[in-house]
């Protein structure tokens, strides 16, 4: 059942990713399935460098969007770190001049670095929610601070790679107890739909290689919550749990390590 999940995805990628030629032999552009926080399909750009090396890069969309939106990345330390780490944690790098957030690549790890730059644009694009005067720390950062405050033992930012050798980034892990399998979590800020596809096909990719794992995602409920997020996690047994709700959350998991 798990493999039909995961080829049900993988076709639907198929089905919805759309290639044009801009310079022939030269530059194309890929529309992805993904959404960003406008409700528009991302786009990335593939430049050939060399004969087995291209460039894929955003053109720089993400990084200006967010100064229009109001939204400098790098405006404050915080957000320069915030940015400067996630661009590591995806393997990514920055253009200073031109706004391009890109990867170089070999044909044979193409896929994989487009999986990659198109979970970094996403990132990225979430610190849009950072221009808000609402909102005076960073989500994740929150979350990892809850759980150093209640006690509870986890691992952070971890990489996992997939049955697909996809590299995943996985926020927080909950270690292996008696009583309970290792849990890994995922932590959004933005709870769309682009995100819950992404945890989705991260958290099934994953059971492929490691059986025994609970699935959990942490929302930000802060936010606006799209219609039928938590509807589609739930369809996968993904368990899902709202800010608001994190003390009854860690008073759960607590006691499993306490059993």
């Amino acid at each position: 059942m798990k493999e039909k999940f995961i080829e049900k995805y993988l076709s639907w990628l198929r089905e919805n990713i759309f290639i044009n030629e801009l310079e022939e032999g030269k530059k194309w552009v890929i529309n992805s399935p993904f959404l960003d926080r406008h409700n528009d399909y991302i786009e990335i750009y593939v430049l050939k460098k060399a004969e087995d090396t291209f460039i894929l890069t955003d053109d720089g969309f993400v990084y200006d969007d967010l100064i229009t939106g109001g939204c400098e990345p790098i405006s404050s330390p915080k957000r320069k770190e915030l940015f400067k780490l996630t661009l590591l944690g995806f393997g990514v790098s920055f253009n200073e001049k031109t706004h391009e957030i890109y990867i170089e690549t070999s044909m044979t790890d193409v896929g994989k670095n487009k999986h990659k730059l198109a979970q970094a644009m996403l990132s990225i694009g979430d610190m849009f929610m950072l221009a808000s005067v609402n909102v005076s720390t960073i989500f994740k950062e929150d979350v990892k601070a809850f759980f150093k405050k209640k006690d509870i033992p986890f691992n952070y930012d971890l990489k996992i790679t997939g049955k697909s050798f996809i590299e995943h980034n996985i926020e927080i892990a909950l270690p292996l107890v008696k009583n309970a399998p290792e849990t890994m979590i995922k932590v959004i800020n933005n709870p769309i739909k682009a995100y819950a596809i992404n945890a989705i096909f991260t958290f099934n990719d994953i059971k492929e290689i490691r059986k025994e794992v609970n699935s959990v995602v942490i929302y930000n409920d802060e936010q606006k919550v799209a219609k039928g997020f938590v509807q589609a996690l739930k369809q996968y047994n993904i368990e899902c749990v709202a800010w608001s709700e994190r003390e009854e959350y860690s008073s759960k998991v607590l006691k499993k390590y306490q059993e």
